[in-house]
């Protein structure tokens, strides 16, 4: 993963390059997913802020209907048929879920670090229901970079397994943050 900056000159780089003309000239004019050849684009097989190069081994052609595809995690199926107005309409549909995602995962995240649910019910509420970790989900990992979180021990679920049930403000775990503080989580 590299880092914005990187990511910007790297696309800046791309729109006058060699590289570019090169991939135009040299990979033709077909969609190399469905063989169309309306409307083709370049797409980097390894997307820039992955890690991916200009270099004309991580280009491909795609259609714009394909390009799209790749670009918003649909089956090409999803497009077909579909003029740009429905394809823009779709894409903004998958963000607009995604965007509700991250929103229901901020808040399920917040109420497990602060106390008021354990583990089980924050694994529900972000739909990954089941046992194991979070703290090694990469939205989890994500929420806790951004509140300057090093790691969360929140006992609930033991206790209640053991059938205690916590008294509010009953110390139930701790939170400890990237500069070393320490804090308490109660429960309430």
């Amino acid at each position: 993963m590299i880092n914005e900056e990187d990511c910007k000159r790297l696309r800046e780089e791309w729109v006058n390059s060699i590289e570019k003309v090169m991939a135009e000239r040299n990979l033709g004019k077909t969609c190399y997913n469905c063989g169309s050849d309306e409307g083709v684009e370049l797409h980097h097989v390894v997307p820039l802020k992955l890690g991916g190069t200009n270099k004309l081994s991580n280009i491909v052609v795609l259609c714009h209907k394909c390009h799209m595809a790749a670009h918003y995690g649909r089956h090409i199926n999803d497009y077909i048929g579909c003029d740009r107005e429905t394809i823009n309409a779709k894409i903004r549909s998958t963000r607009e879920r995604k965007r509700l995602k991250r929103q229901q995962e901020e808040a399920a995240f917040g109420d497990y670090v602060h106390g008021r649910i354990g583990l089980k019910e924050c694994r529900e509420r972000i739909s990954r229901p089941g046992k194991g970790r979070i703290d090694r989900l990469k939205s989890f990992i994500d929420y806790c970079d951004r509140h300057f979180i090093d790691c969360v021990y929140n006992g609930i679920d033991g206790r209640i397994e053991n059938g205690e049930k916590p008294r509010m403000g009953q110390r139930i775990g701790y939170v400890v943050y990237k500069n070393g503080d320490r804090e308490n989580i109660f429960w309430n």
